[in-house]
């Protein structure tokens, strides 16, 4: 973390598969309203909440316990209201800010193919848009 100036502050989360670890994380979005840092922890299939200090919170999407379990999560983005959008080897998921699964925001027949970027229109409702790498395009998804 740095400040406005560039001056460095401090890091959090060190590698490794403990509950505050993290490996190989590949994206992160912060949640202002709730101060809070979700980061996608791709090797350990999940994504991992810390508070603004860079205290651990809480874990979102525990492969096998998680209904879907997250698979390699690429891609994250919270939106005002505190959802929480993954996106992982070939679908985006929808979860509360507290971790609690709420759907599929694709289907099968999208035929997303890694799915790397996930971001949030200023619509109302926000429609939801996602880079599919491997198809070489940009989605976007109604929810």
């Amino acid at each position: 973390m740095y400040t406005q100036n560039g001056k460095y502050i401090r890091s959090f989360g060190a590698e490794g598969k403990d509950v505050a670890n993290v490996n190989f994380p590949y994206f992160l979005s912060v949640d202002f309203c709730r101060g809070l840092v979700f980061v996608a922890d791709r090797c350990n299939h999940h994504i991992k909440v810390f508070t603004a200090d860079g205290q651990y919170s809480h874990t979102i999407g525990n492969k096998g316990v998680t209904n879907p379990p997250l698979s390699n999560p690429r891609g994250i983005v919270v939106s005002d209201s505190g959802s929480v959008y993954v996106s992982d080897n070939h679908r985006v998921l929808k979860f509360s800010c507290e971790g609690y699964f709420l759907g599929r925001v694709d289907s099968e027949k999208d035929w997303l193919s890694t799915p790397i970027g996930v971001a949030l229109t200023i619509d109302e409702p926000p429609k939801v848009v996602v880079i599919d790498r491997d198809n070489c395009c940009i989605k976007v998804f109604e929810q």
